[in-house]
Protein backbone atom coordinates (compact mmCIF):
# COMPACT_ATOMS: atom_id res chain seq x y z
CA UNK A 1 0.00 0.00 0.00
CA UNK A 2 2.80 2.38 0.69
CA UNK A 3 4.71 1.33 -2.00
CA UNK A 4 1.85 1.97 -4.72
CA UNK A 5 2.96 -1.67 -5.73
CA UNK A 6 -0.50 -3.29 -5.45
CA UNK A 7 -1.04 -3.67 -9.15
CA UNK A 8 2.12 -5.21 -9.39
CA UNK A 9 1.12 -7.99 -6.88
CA UNK A 10 -2.38 -8.49 -8.23
CA UNK A 11 -1.65 -8.34 -11.69
CA UNK A 12 1.96 -9.69 -12.40
CA UNK A 13 3.04 -13.35 -12.26
CA UNK A 14 -0.47 -14.89 -11.99
CA UNK A 15 -1.53 -12.71 -9.01
CA UNK A 16 -1.57 -12.59 -5.23
CA UNK A 17 -3.29 -15.17 -3.22
CA UNK A 18 -4.11 -14.30 1.02
CA UNK A 19 -4.18 -17.55 2.69
CA UNK A 20 -6.17 -16.85 5.66
CA UNK A 21 -7.38 -20.08 7.87
CA UNK A 22 -10.30 -17.90 9.84
CA UNK A 23 -13.39 -16.56 7.54
CA UNK A 24 -12.09 -12.98 7.76
CA UNK A 25 -8.87 -10.73 6.75
CA UNK A 26 -7.51 -7.97 9.23
CA UNK A 27 -8.20 -8.60 12.49
CA UNK A 28 -7.48 -12.19 13.55
CA UNK A 29 -9.16 -13.35 16.51
CA UNK A 30 -8.76 -9.72 18.16
CA UNK A 31 -12.75 -9.25 18.34
CA UNK A 32 -12.92 -12.39 20.68
CA UNK A 33 -10.73 -10.64 23.72
CA UNK A 34 -12.09 -9.07 26.48
CA UNK A 35 -8.99 -6.65 27.43
CA UNK A 36 -7.86 -3.48 26.22
CA UNK A 37 -5.39 -2.90 23.97
CA UNK A 38 -1.98 -1.52 25.33
CA UNK A 39 -1.57 1.16 22.86
CA UNK A 40 -4.10 4.00 21.74
CA UNK A 41 -6.36 3.49 19.18
CA UNK A 42 -5.25 5.59 17.12
CA UNK A 43 -1.98 3.76 16.29
CA UNK A 44 -4.35 0.90 14.70
CA UNK A 45 -6.44 3.37 12.62
CA UNK A 46 -2.99 4.74 11.30
CA UNK A 47 -3.27 1.50 8.95
CA UNK A 48 -5.69 3.10 6.80
CA UNK A 49 -3.86 6.38 5.97
CA UNK A 50 -0.87 7.44 3.91
CA UNK A 51 1.58 9.64 4.88
CA UNK A 52 1.40 13.49 2.21
CA UNK A 53 3.09 15.67 3.53
CA UNK A 54 5.77 17.23 5.78
CA UNK A 55 4.29 20.50 7.94
CA UNK A 56 6.04 22.11 11.22
CA UNK A 57 4.29 23.03 14.38
CA UNK A 58 6.36 25.31 16.02
CA UNK A 59 3.49 27.08 18.48
CA UNK A 60 -0.16 26.23 19.25
CA UNK A 61 -0.91 29.23 17.09
CA UNK A 62 0.50 27.26 14.54
CA UNK A 63 -1.86 24.33 15.66
CA UNK A 64 -4.49 25.97 15.43
CA UNK A 65 -3.78 27.53 12.15
CA UNK A 66 -3.64 23.88 10.54
CA UNK A 67 -6.98 22.89 12.28
CA UNK A 68 -8.91 25.57 10.31
CA UNK A 69 -7.34 24.34 7.11
CA UNK A 70 -10.30 23.16 4.45
CA UNK A 71 -10.28 19.41 5.20
CA UNK A 72 -12.81 16.89 5.76
CA UNK A 73 -14.16 16.37 8.46
CA UNK A 74 -15.73 13.34 10.69
CA UNK A 75 -19.40 12.74 10.37
CA UNK A 76 -21.27 15.09 12.50
CA UNK A 77 -18.30 16.98 13.43
CA UNK A 78 -18.48 19.56 11.09
CA UNK A 79 -19.34 20.56 7.23
CA UNK A 80 -17.78 17.75 4.57
CA UNK A 81 -17.72 18.72 1.16
CA UNK A 82 -20.03 17.26 -1.14
CA UNK A 83 -17.47 16.05 -3.48
CA UNK A 84 -17.27 12.04 -3.18
CA UNK A 85 -13.38 12.74 -4.23
CA UNK A 86 -12.63 15.20 -1.14
CA UNK A 87 -9.47 13.53 0.46
CA UNK A 88 -9.63 12.81 4.12
CA UNK A 89 -7.06 14.14 6.52
CA UNK A 90 -5.62 14.00 9.66
CA UNK A 91 -2.40 15.11 11.83
CA UNK A 92 0.07 12.83 13.39
CA UNK A 93 2.67 13.78 15.42
CA UNK A 94 6.12 11.92 14.89
CA UNK A 95 7.78 11.95 18.37
CA UNK A 96 10.04 14.42 17.41
CA UNK A 97 7.86 17.02 20.37
CA UNK A 98 9.34 16.61 23.81
CA UNK A 99 8.34 13.47 25.96
CA UNK A 100 6.11 14.65 29.15
CA UNK A 101 7.03 15.20 32.30
CA UNK A 102 4.53 12.89 34.24
CA UNK A 103 2.23 9.88 33.36
CA UNK A 104 -1.60 9.94 32.64
CA UNK A 105 -3.92 9.09 35.53
CA UNK A 106 -4.08 5.05 36.50
CA UNK A 107 -7.59 4.51 36.71
CA UNK A 108 -9.97 1.71 35.65
CA UNK A 109 -10.60 2.65 32.40
CA UNK A 110 -6.84 3.25 31.57
CA UNK A 111 -5.42 5.68 29.22
CA UNK A 112 -2.61 4.77 26.55
CA UNK A 113 0.75 5.54 28.26
CA UNK A 114 1.88 8.99 27.89
CA UNK A 115 5.35 8.32 27.81
CA UNK A 116 5.14 5.90 25.01
CA UNK A 117 5.69 8.54 21.81
CA UNK A 118 2.58 7.18 19.96
CA UNK A 119 1.64 8.32 16.67
CA UNK A 120 -2.36 10.30 17.95
CA UNK A 121 -4.58 10.72 15.20
CA UNK A 122 -5.97 14.02 15.36
CA UNK A 123 -9.45 15.62 14.57
CA UNK A 124 -8.70 18.38 12.15
CA UNK A 125 -11.46 20.32 12.67
CA UNK A 126 -11.49 20.38 16.46
CA UNK A 127 -9.94 22.87 18.78
CA UNK A 128 -7.96 21.61 21.60
CA UNK A 129 -10.98 21.84 23.90
CA UNK A 130 -12.93 19.94 21.51
CA UNK A 131 -10.83 16.92 21.64
CA UNK A 132 -12.51 13.83 22.85
CA UNK A 133 -9.75 12.20 25.03
CA UNK A 134 -7.59 15.36 25.28
CA UNK A 135 -5.43 16.34 22.39
CA UNK A 136 -2.16 16.04 20.91
CA UNK A 137 -1.07 19.64 22.16
CA UNK A 138 -2.35 19.07 25.94
CA UNK A 139 0.35 21.13 28.42
CA UNK A 140 1.45 17.52 28.90
CA UNK A 141 2.59 17.76 25.19
CA UNK A 142 2.87 20.86 24.24
CA UNK A 143 5.59 20.34 20.80
CA UNK A 144 8.43 22.74 19.94
CA UNK A 145 9.19 22.81 16.62
CA UNK A 146 7.74 19.12 15.93
CA UNK A 147 6.93 17.94 12.98
CA UNK A 148 3.61 16.34 11.90
CA UNK A 149 2.52 15.11 8.29
CA UNK A 150 -0.79 15.47 6.68
CA UNK A 151 -2.53 11.75 6.58
CA UNK A 152 -5.04 11.18 4.29
CA UNK A 153 -7.18 7.85 3.86
CA UNK A 154 -6.19 5.56 1.17
CA UNK A 155 -8.65 5.21 -1.47
CA UNK A 156 -10.05 1.76 -0.68
CA UNK A 157 -11.12 2.97 2.92
CA UNK A 158 -13.12 5.99 1.65
CA UNK A 159 -16.44 4.06 3.00
CA UNK A 160 -14.78 3.43 6.11
CA UNK A 161 -12.44 6.12 7.65
CA UNK A 162 -14.68 9.30 9.12
CA UNK A 163 -17.95 8.15 7.36
CA UNK A 164 -18.75 4.97 9.38
CA UNK A 165 -19.80 4.82 13.02
CA UNK A 166 -17.12 2.04 13.83
CA UNK A 167 -14.30 4.74 12.60
CA UNK A 168 -16.17 7.67 15.11
CA UNK A 169 -15.79 5.03 18.16
CA UNK A 170 -12.07 4.64 17.38
CA UNK A 171 -11.65 8.19 17.01
CA UNK A 172 -13.76 8.85 20.40
CA UNK A 173 -11.06 7.07 22.11
CA UNK A 174 -8.29 8.54 20.13
CA UNK A 175 -5.12 8.47 22.35
CA UNK A 176 -6.65 6.53 24.93
CA UNK A 177 -6.32 2.54 25.03
CA UNK A 178 -9.35 0.88 23.53
CA UNK A 179 -11.23 -2.75 23.88
CA UNK A 180 -9.14 -5.60 21.65
CA UNK A 181 -12.82 -6.27 20.45
CA UNK A 182 -13.47 -2.90 18.87
CA UNK A 183 -9.88 -3.24 16.97
CA UNK A 184 -10.24 -6.10 16.01
CA UNK A 185 -14.16 -5.73 14.25
CA UNK A 186 -12.25 -2.32 13.39
CA UNK A 187 -9.49 -4.03 11.25
CA UNK A 188 -11.83 -6.71 10.09
CA UNK A 189 -13.30 -4.06 7.99
CA UNK A 190 -10.24 -2.39 7.00
CA UNK A 191 -9.36 -5.75 5.50
CA UNK A 192 -13.07 -5.92 3.61
CA UNK A 193 -12.45 -3.29 1.78
CA UNK A 194 -9.61 -3.49 0.71
CA UNK A 195 -10.37 -7.10 -0.89
CA UNK A 196 -13.00 -5.18 -2.12
CA UNK A 197 -11.61 -2.78 -3.38
CA UNK A 198 -8.96 -5.11 -5.08
CA UNK A 199 -11.67 -6.95 -6.79
CA UNK A 200 -13.51 -4.05 -8.07
CA UNK A 201 -10.09 -2.41 -9.51
CA UNK A 202 -8.07 -5.01 -10.44
CA UNK A 203 -10.16 -7.14 -13.11
CA UNK A 204 -12.34 -9.04 -10.46
CA UNK A 205 -9.35 -10.73 -8.91
CA UNK A 206 -10.13 -12.39 -5.56
CA UNK A 207 -7.48 -12.53 -3.81
CA UNK A 208 -8.82 -14.30 -0.68
CA UNK A 209 -8.85 -17.53 0.55
CA UNK A 210 -10.72 -17.87 3.87
CA UNK A 211 -10.95 -21.85 6.01
CA UNK A 212 -7.24 -22.62 4.29
CA UNK A 213 -4.37 -23.67 6.84
CA UNK A 214 -1.46 -23.92 5.37
CA UNK A 215 0.26 -27.14 6.57
CA UNK A 216 4.03 -27.05 4.45
CA UNK A 217 5.63 -24.71 2.23
CA UNK A 218 8.28 -26.35 -0.27
CA UNK A 219 10.78 -24.29 -2.60
CA UNK A 220 11.29 -26.30 -5.73
CA UNK A 221 14.17 -26.95 -7.79
CA UNK A 222 12.90 -24.39 -10.86
CA UNK A 223 13.36 -21.36 -8.51
CA UNK A 224 8.91 -21.76 -7.20
CA UNK A 225 7.53 -22.21 -3.92
CA UNK A 226 4.83 -24.51 -3.28
CA UNK A 227 2.56 -24.66 -0.71
CA UNK A 228 0.22 -27.42 1.02
CA UNK A 229 -2.76 -26.08 2.76
CA UNK A 230 -5.87 -27.64 4.27
CA UNK A 231 -9.09 -26.42 2.95
CA UNK A 232 -12.40 -26.08 5.14
CA UNK A 233 -15.29 -27.36 3.15
CA UNK A 234 -18.70 -27.50 3.40
CA UNK A 235 -20.40 -30.59 2.03
CA UNK A 236 -24.63 -30.12 1.80
CA UNK A 237 -25.89 -33.93 1.19
CA UNK A 238 -29.95 -34.90 1.05
CA UNK A 239 -30.72 -37.87 3.84
CA UNK A 240 -32.46 -40.55 1.52
CA UNK A 241 -34.42 -42.20 4.43
CA UNK A 242 -35.60 -38.71 5.87
CA UNK A 243 -35.55 -36.22 2.71
CA UNK A 244 -33.73 -33.17 5.01
CA UNK A 245 -30.38 -31.87 3.92
CA UNK A 246 -27.13 -33.01 6.30
CA UNK A 247 -24.51 -29.91 6.55
CA UNK A 248 -20.93 -31.14 7.14
CA UNK A 249 -17.32 -30.23 7.35
CA UNK A 250 -14.42 -31.86 5.51
CA UNK A 251 -10.89 -30.99 4.73
CA UNK A 252 -9.32 -31.56 1.69
CA UNK A 253 -5.74 -30.74 0.53
CA UNK A 254 -4.66 -28.15 -2.25
CA UNK A 255 -1.64 -26.76 -3.61
CA UNK A 256 -0.66 -22.87 -4.88
CA UNK A 257 2.20 -22.21 -6.39
CA UNK A 258 4.19 -18.90 -5.78
CA UNK A 259 7.21 -16.86 -7.25
CA UNK A 260 7.21 -15.50 -3.13
CA UNK A 261 5.28 -16.51 -0.10
CA UNK A 262 5.18 -13.95 2.96
CA UNK A 263 4.55 -15.65 6.06
CA UNK A 264 2.53 -13.93 8.46
CA UNK A 265 1.37 -16.61 10.56
CA UNK A 266 0.73 -14.73 14.28
CA UNK A 267 1.29 -16.48 17.81
CA UNK A 268 -0.26 -19.24 19.56
CA UNK A 269 0.18 -20.09 23.67
CA UNK A 270 1.00 -23.78 24.69
CA UNK A 271 2.14 -25.45 27.78
CA UNK A 272 5.43 -26.13 28.33
CA UNK A 273 6.69 -29.42 27.34
CA UNK A 274 7.88 -30.07 30.99
CA UNK A 275 4.60 -28.64 32.65
CA UNK A 276 3.42 -32.20 33.36
CA UNK A 277 6.28 -34.47 32.36
CA UNK A 278 9.01 -33.08 34.71
CA UNK A 279 7.30 -29.99 36.87
CA UNK A 280 4.05 -30.98 38.10
CA UNK A 281 3.25 -34.60 37.57
CA UNK A 282 0.63 -34.62 40.26
CA UNK A 283 -1.06 -31.88 37.84
CA UNK A 284 -2.15 -35.40 35.47
CA UNK A 285 -5.13 -36.32 37.31
CA UNK A 286 -6.48 -32.68 37.98
CA UNK A 287 -6.05 -31.45 34.03
CA UNK A 288 -9.42 -29.61 34.73
CA UNK A 289 -8.08 -27.50 36.83
CA UNK A 290 -4.94 -25.41 34.29
CA UNK A 291 -5.57 -23.05 31.53
CA UNK A 292 -4.30 -21.19 29.07
CA UNK A 293 -4.30 -17.39 29.87
CA UNK A 294 -5.29 -17.08 25.97
CA UNK A 295 -7.91 -19.17 26.12
CA UNK A 296 -9.67 -17.34 29.41
CA UNK A 297 -9.00 -14.00 27.63
CA UNK A 298 -11.12 -14.94 24.85
CA UNK A 299 -15.38 -15.19 25.16
CA UNK A 300 -16.59 -18.48 25.58
CA UNK A 301 -13.93 -19.53 28.06
CA UNK A 302 -14.07 -16.51 30.31
CA UNK A 303 -17.58 -16.56 30.70
CA UNK A 304 -17.51 -20.51 31.86
CA UNK A 305 -14.64 -19.97 33.86
CA UNK A 306 -16.04 -17.11 36.13
CA UNK A 307 -19.50 -18.80 36.54
CA UNK A 308 -17.54 -21.78 37.67
CA UNK A 309 -15.63 -19.92 40.28
CA UNK A 310 -18.82 -17.91 41.11
CA UNK A 311 -20.38 -21.26 41.23
CA UNK A 312 -17.75 -23.04 43.51
CA UNK A 313 -16.40 -20.71 45.51
CA UNK A 314 -12.65 -20.63 44.39
CA UNK A 315 -10.44 -18.92 46.55
CA UNK A 316 -6.88 -19.53 45.22
CA UNK A 317 -6.05 -18.73 42.24
CA UNK A 318 -2.46 -19.10 40.97
CA UNK A 319 -1.26 -17.36 37.75
CA UNK A 320 1.90 -18.32 36.30
CA UNK A 321 3.80 -15.59 34.74
CA UNK A 322 4.49 -12.08 35.48
CA UNK A 323 4.44 -10.46 32.38
CA UNK A 324 1.53 -8.99 30.00
CA UNK A 325 -0.57 -11.65 29.58
CA UNK A 326 -0.53 -12.71 33.52
CA UNK A 327 -1.29 -9.38 34.72
CA UNK A 328 -3.89 -9.15 31.92
CA UNK A 329 -5.37 -12.19 33.13
CA UNK A 330 -5.51 -10.89 36.38
CA UNK A 331 -7.07 -7.57 35.70
CA UNK A 332 -10.07 -9.71 33.84
CA UNK A 333 -10.49 -11.49 36.74
CA UNK A 334 -11.23 -8.59 38.70
CA UNK A 335 -12.83 -6.01 36.08
CA UNK A 336 -14.50 -8.30 34.09
CA UNK A 337 -14.16 -7.98 30.15
CA UNK A 338 -13.54 -4.57 28.02
CA UNK A 339 -16.58 -4.02 26.16
CA UNK A 340 -17.39 -1.44 24.29
CA UNK A 341 -20.64 0.82 25.54
CA UNK A 342 -22.88 1.73 23.00
CA UNK A 343 -24.79 4.98 24.95
CA UNK A 344 -27.77 3.00 26.64
CA UNK A 345 -27.61 0.03 24.36
CA UNK A 346 -25.26 -1.67 26.62
CA UNK A 347 -22.58 -3.83 25.16
CA UNK A 348 -22.72 -2.80 21.48
CA UNK A 349 -20.56 -2.62 18.73
CA UNK A 350 -20.36 -0.14 15.87
CA UNK A 351 -20.40 -0.85 12.60
CA UNK A 352 -19.45 -0.47 8.65
CA UNK A 353 -21.01 -1.10 5.82
CA UNK A 354 -19.55 -4.93 5.17
CA UNK A 355 -18.93 -5.42 1.49
CA UNK A 356 -20.09 -7.95 -0.68
CA UNK A 357 -21.00 -9.61 -3.82
CA UNK A 358 -24.43 -9.82 -4.89
CA UNK A 359 -25.34 -13.38 -6.26
CA UNK A 360 -22.11 -14.83 -5.87
CA UNK A 361 -21.48 -18.17 -7.63
CA UNK A 362 -18.24 -18.69 -5.52
CA UNK A 363 -20.49 -18.40 -2.36
CA UNK A 364 -23.15 -20.15 -3.12
CA UNK A 365 -24.84 -23.22 -1.76
CA UNK A 366 -28.27 -22.69 -2.51
CA UNK A 367 -27.56 -23.44 -6.26
CA UNK A 368 -29.63 -20.53 -7.44
CA UNK A 369 -26.81 -18.45 -8.60
CA UNK A 370 -25.16 -20.73 -10.02
CA UNK A 371 -28.47 -21.95 -12.35
CA UNK A 372 -27.12 -20.79 -15.98
CA UNK A 373 -29.02 -17.34 -16.75
CA UNK A 374 -30.74 -17.25 -13.36
CA UNK A 375 -32.01 -13.86 -12.47
CA UNK A 376 -33.06 -14.89 -8.79
CA UNK A 377 -31.93 -13.44 -5.83
CA UNK A 378 -29.43 -15.39 -3.94
CA UNK A 379 -29.72 -15.00 -0.34
CA UNK A 380 -26.57 -17.02 0.48
CA UNK A 381 -24.15 -14.90 1.93
CA UNK A 382 -20.82 -14.06 0.36
CA UNK A 383 -17.70 -14.48 1.84
CA UNK A 384 -14.94 -13.59 -1.14
CA UNK A 385 -13.97 -10.32 1.03
CA UNK A 386 -14.15 -11.93 4.20
CA UNK A 387 -16.96 -12.47 6.62
CA UNK A 388 -17.27 -11.44 10.26
CA UNK A 389 -20.53 -10.77 12.86
CA UNK A 390 -19.96 -9.37 16.54
CA UNK A 391 -20.64 -11.41 19.37
CA UNK A 392 -21.76 -10.09 22.77
CA UNK A 393 -20.47 -11.64 25.76
CA UNK A 394 -23.19 -11.27 27.99
CA UNK A 395 -21.28 -11.29 30.70
CA UNK A 396 -23.15 -10.97 34.17
CA UNK A 397 -21.56 -8.21 36.07
CA UNK A 398 -23.17 -9.96 39.54
CA UNK A 399 -20.64 -12.80 39.11
CA UNK A 400 -17.93 -10.00 40.13
CA UNK A 401 -19.85 -9.42 43.48
CA UNK A 402 -17.64 -10.75 46.31
CA UNK A 403 -16.37 -12.80 44.25
CA UNK A 404 -12.29 -13.21 45.10
CA UNK A 405 -11.27 -11.64 48.21
CA UNK A 406 -8.02 -10.68 49.85
CA UNK A 407 -4.74 -12.97 48.60
CA UNK A 408 -7.07 -14.91 46.11
CA UNK A 409 -4.99 -14.53 43.33
CA UNK A 410 -0.89 -14.99 43.38
CA UNK A 411 0.91 -14.07 40.78
CA UNK A 412 4.54 -16.25 40.61
CA UNK A 413 7.35 -14.73 38.28
CA UNK A 414 10.66 -15.87 38.00
CA UNK A 415 13.44 -12.74 38.73
CA UNK A 416 11.75 -9.85 38.57
CA UNK A 417 8.63 -7.57 36.70
CA UNK A 418 9.10 -5.70 34.16
CA UNK A 419 7.56 -2.33 33.73
CA UNK A 420 7.88 -0.11 30.57
CA UNK A 421 9.15 4.01 31.29
CA UNK A 422 9.49 6.08 28.60
CA UNK A 423 12.62 7.24 30.15
CA UNK A 424 14.75 6.16 33.11
CA UNK A 425 14.45 8.73 34.81
CA UNK A 426 11.46 8.99 34.94
CA UNK A 427 10.84 5.19 35.86
CA UNK A 428 13.25 6.12 39.21
CA UNK A 429 10.69 9.08 39.86
CA UNK A 430 7.66 6.53 40.08
CA UNK A 431 9.51 4.61 42.15
CA UNK A 432 10.39 1.73 39.85
CA UNK A 433 14.44 0.45 40.43
CA UNK A 434 13.86 -3.41 39.32
CA UNK A 435 16.12 -3.11 36.46
CA UNK A 436 19.99 -3.30 35.55
CA UNK A 437 21.55 -0.22 35.81
CA UNK A 438 24.47 -1.64 33.50
CA UNK A 439 21.85 -2.34 30.38
CA UNK A 440 19.77 0.99 31.09
CA UNK A 441 22.39 3.04 31.97
CA UNK A 442 20.84 6.40 29.73
CA UNK A 443 18.67 7.86 31.60
CA UNK A 444 16.36 9.72 29.20
CA UNK A 445 16.20 5.91 27.30
CA UNK A 446 13.53 3.55 26.96
CA UNK A 447 13.26 1.15 29.81
CA UNK A 448 11.85 -2.40 28.44
CA UNK A 449 10.38 -0.73 25.45
CA UNK A 450 9.53 -4.32 24.35
CA UNK A 451 8.72 -6.59 27.22
CA UNK A 452 7.01 -4.43 30.14
CA UNK A 453 4.21 -3.65 31.36
CA UNK A 454 1.34 -1.17 29.72
CA UNK A 455 -2.03 -0.02 30.01
CA UNK A 456 -4.21 -1.90 32.18
CA UNK A 457 -1.48 -4.41 33.14
CA UNK A 458 0.84 -1.62 34.48
CA UNK A 459 -1.97 0.28 36.35
CA UNK A 460 -2.73 -2.88 37.76
CA UNK A 461 0.47 -3.79 39.22
CA UNK A 462 1.44 -0.47 40.26
CA UNK A 463 -2.09 -0.65 42.78
CA UNK A 464 -0.67 -4.04 44.06
CA UNK A 465 2.52 -2.26 44.73
CA UNK A 466 0.82 0.44 46.46
CA UNK A 467 -1.40 -1.59 48.54
CA UNK A 468 -4.54 -0.33 46.75
CA UNK A 469 -5.39 -3.89 45.54
CA UNK A 470 -5.13 -6.32 47.73
CA UNK A 471 -6.36 -9.42 46.46
CA UNK A 472 -3.80 -10.24 44.31
CA UNK A 473 -0.37 -11.55 45.89
CA UNK A 474 3.33 -11.43 44.50
CA UNK A 475 5.30 -14.80 45.17
CA UNK A 476 8.87 -14.57 43.55
CA UNK A 477 8.92 -18.47 42.74
CA UNK A 478 12.61 -18.83 40.30
CA UNK A 479 11.87 -22.71 40.09
CA UNK A 480 9.17 -25.21 39.27
CA UNK A 481 10.28 -26.28 42.61
CA UNK A 482 9.53 -22.79 44.31
CA UNK A 483 6.21 -22.85 41.86
CA UNK A 484 5.23 -26.69 43.48
CA UNK A 485 3.59 -25.81 46.49
CA UNK A 486 1.52 -23.04 44.94
CA UNK A 487 0.03 -25.09 42.07
CA UNK A 488 -0.82 -28.26 43.88
CA UNK A 489 -2.54 -25.93 46.64
CA UNK A 490 -4.23 -23.88 43.88
CA UNK A 491 -7.66 -24.21 43.08
CA UNK A 492 -7.08 -23.24 39.13
CA UNK A 493 -3.86 -22.94 37.57
CA UNK A 494 -3.62 -19.90 34.52
CA UNK A 495 -0.46 -20.43 32.61
CA UNK A 496 0.38 -17.04 31.22
CA UNK A 497 4.14 -17.44 30.21
CA UNK A 498 3.78 -15.90 26.76
CA UNK A 499 3.18 -16.78 23.08
CA UNK A 500 5.10 -19.11 20.34
CA UNK A 501 5.07 -18.26 16.80
CA UNK A 502 2.67 -20.42 14.70
CA UNK A 503 4.97 -23.19 13.22
CA UNK A 504 4.86 -24.04 9.18
CA UNK A 505 6.96 -26.79 8.02
CA UNK A 506 9.60 -25.27 4.99
CA UNK A 507 11.37 -27.94 2.94
CA UNK A 508 14.06 -27.09 0.12
CA UNK A 509 13.97 -28.68 -3.18
CA UNK A 510 15.12 -32.10 -1.79
CA UNK A 511 12.29 -32.62 0.94
CA UNK A 512 14.93 -31.20 3.52
CA UNK A 513 13.33 -29.27 6.54
CA UNK A 514 14.93 -25.71 6.62
CA UNK A 515 15.30 -24.55 10.17
CA UNK A 516 13.57 -21.07 10.75
CA UNK A 517 15.03 -18.81 13.80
Amino acid sequence: MKTNRLKDLVERDGGLAILEQGDCFGGGGLQYYGINSNTSANGFMKCTFRKKKEVTLSSGKDAAELHKSPMRQPKGMGKTPQSEKAEVHAVLNLSQAPKPKGEVSDDDVGDAESERDDLPLENPGLGAAQQPHGNLHSPQRKPTNSKSYIYTAHECFKDLVNTSEIFQAMHEYGSHIVPLSLVGMYMNYAGNHLLAHIYQAYNKAKVFHGGHRVVSIQLLANGEVLVTALRKQIVIKKNELGGNLQVTEQDCHVQFRANAVVLSNGGSQHLHPHFYQRWFPFMKAAKERVLLADHFMQRDKYVQVMENIKKNKIKNIVIIGGSASGFSTAWLLLKGPATHKHGKQGEECPTAKLKALQNCRDCCICHIAKKPGSRAPCQCQCRCFGFFQFQRWNFDPALLDNCLGEGSIKILYRDRIRVFYSTVQQARLDGYTDFSEKFFSRKDGYLYSYTGLRGNAKSLYKRVINGQEKRITLVQAPTPKEQEEHVRAADLVIWACGYQTNRIQVKNHEGKEIPLC
